[in-house]
């Protein structure tokens, strides 16, 4: 975790370490669901990232603790990332730097965009379900991600998209980073 918080160009320990450590939390306690369609039903299932929680060993002390070695990803994600990959760019997330809803426009860019087979409109309701839990107002959600858009895809050039009639229309385009 140092070495990969160096690279990302953000400093290593004190507060960096506290907030890196109260996400780490967030994520173990997050709940994830898994729609896919088949044969025209769709599925869903509910899962997690991990089984477990991604913590440091020692977090109550005034010196930063070592991250655990291995984190057991939970079955149902560790399936959806092994069949549905996401590769996404470091250099793009040192980029969009500690802006939160950015990252997670970008990540759901690089994993929507690349897999779709045609044009798609996501409403404004749905976005905001997905990434508005801080506001209560659909009308300052909508103008805050606008902006948080407009910045994932200056950093995800190939993101195909625009603004549509009810919300935002994703078309297919080429992956967040090119295929190896």
């Amino acid at each position: 975790m140092r070495i990969w918080l160096g690279h990302m160009g953000l400093s290593i320990g004190g507060e960096t370490y506290r907030r890196v450590n109260e996400q780490a939390r967030r994520i173990s306690a997050c709940t994830l669901m898994f729609f896919s369609d088949r044969k025209g039903a769709e599925l869903m299932r509910r899962g997690g990232f991990v089984d477990g929680a991604i913590t440091m060993t020692d977090a109550l002390s005034d010196q930063p603790g070592l991250w655990q070695e291995r984190v057991l990803l939970n079955e149902e994600f560790y399936r959806a990332l092994r069949d549905h990959p996401v590769p996404l760019s470091e250099s793009a997330l040192r980029a969009i730097g500690p802006r939160s809803m950015v990252i997670d426009v970008y990540i759901w860019l690089a994993y929507r965009l690349h897999a779709l087979k045609r044009d798609v409109e996501i409403g404004w309701p749905a976005l905001h379900s997905q990434f508005g839990a801080g506001y209560t107002r659909l009308r300052a959600f909508r103008a805050q991600f606008i902006e948080a858009l407009n910045l994932a895809v200056a950093v995800y050039p190939e993101a195909n998209v625009s603004l549509g009639e009810r919300g935002v229309v994703l078309r297919p385009s080429r992956p967040a980073v090119a295929k190896a």
